[in-house]
């Protein structure tokens, strides 16, 4: 899955359209790019190879797609700007 495929899938004014497995790996890219961009964020931090960061990543991964992470992903700018 690429990006201008998930980018088709977030517009389509249907779903209809596509399988489960390509809803499903969209899904996974979006949260993959999330959670690398969430990595790179702590890099510039300073905090990437602290105890700080990598509960902070581990968190991230635990509970991807609760409220609260989303909210702290937005805030730091993680997902794609055309999401």
């Amino acid at each position: 899955m690429d990006e201008a495929k998930v980018r088709e899938i977030h517009k389509a004014q249907s779903l209809e359209g596509y399988t489960h497995e390509e809803l499903r790996e969209a899904d996974r890219w979006v949260k993959d790019y999330a959670l690398h961009q969430l990595s790179l964020w702590l890099k510039e931090d300073g905090r990437q190879s602290t105890a700080v960061g990598d509960y902070v990543m581990l968190m991230a991964r635990c509970h991807y797609g609760s409220v609260e992470t989303d909210q702290f992903l937005k805030v730091c700018g993680c997902y794609p700007e055309w999401l």
